[in-house]
């Protein structure tokens, strides 16, 4: 994804976002930001989850924990060490996905957003 002279960095929320429907995906933020005076609190959901999609053509559901290119190995682990994964992969229509972003400078102008991308697979 090249970002077209923007100087504001993105987020990888709003990366995977833009990613997710410009492959023809349905998708919803999961994740919640509580109200807690002085902390800056946000909750996945079932501790992993912070995008839902849908993807009616090949008729799956995801769960997507996106994060920077540098914190990708620290999400995967933070999927795969709660229980709530499992019961989600139990049901053989869902995936989850980690997204990890960097942003790459090419020349002296343009930069381009990459993204790493990996399923997680039940055990």
């Amino acid at each position: 994804m090249t970002d077209k002279g923007s100087k504001k960095k993105k987020s990888p929320m709003e990366l995977s976002l833009r990613l997710l429907r410009g492959e023809g995906k349905r998708v919803g933020i999961v994740e919640r930001r509580l109200p807690i005076p002085g902390k800056f609190v946000t909750v996945d959901l079932w501790g992993f989850g912070d995008i839902i999609f849908v993807d009616a053509t090949r008729k799956i559901t995801g769960l997507v924990q996106t994060t920077s290119a540098s914190n990708f190995a620290a999400r995967v682990r933070k999927v795969q060490e709660g229980t709530g994964w499992i019961d989600w992969l139990s049901v053989p229509c869902n995936r989850i996905e980690v997204h990890g972003w960097s942003l790459r400078k090419r020349g002296t102008k343009q930069r381009r957003y990459e993204v790493r991308r990996m399923e997680i697979v039940a055990p």
